[in-house]
């Protein structure tokens, strides 16, 4: 079985997908972006992980040193933080408006789809 197989097999339960706050993949590709994307996954239900990318826009990719300083200044967070913990910690510390205001809009999205949940 090939790797890609093996991990896609290993994935969350199949009502959750993995929601990287960071998104899309390919515009997150580089040094410190890459590993801030890496850092802010989260298990969401499928639906509402769906509806999320369908109502929010992607988040704006930082330059090289925006993201190297944001990963930084993660480095010193000494504990696991929670979806909505990750979301604010981001916001408070997110070096442009308009990054700042992608993470609010997930956030706000989040805040009012999750409660059925």
């Amino acid at each position: 079985m090939s790797k890609r197989r093996r991990r896609k097999a290993s994935r969350v339960s199949s009502g959750s997908d993995r929601h990287h706050i960071l998104f899309y993949r390919k515009e997150w590709s580089k040094t410190h972006a890459l590993k801030l994307r890496r850092c802010f996954v989260y298990e969401l239900p499928k639906v509402v992980h769906q509806d999320l990318h369908s109502a929010v826009d992607a988040v704006p990719v930082l330059s090289e040193s925006e993201a190297r300083e944001l990963w930084i200044l993660f480095q010193k967070v000494d504990e696991e933080l929670s979806l909505f913990d990750a979301l604010e910690w981001l916001i408070e510390n997110a070096p442009s408006t308009e990054f700042g205001s992608a993470i609010q809009s997930q956030l706000d999205f989040l805040q009012n789809h999750l409660e059925r949940f």
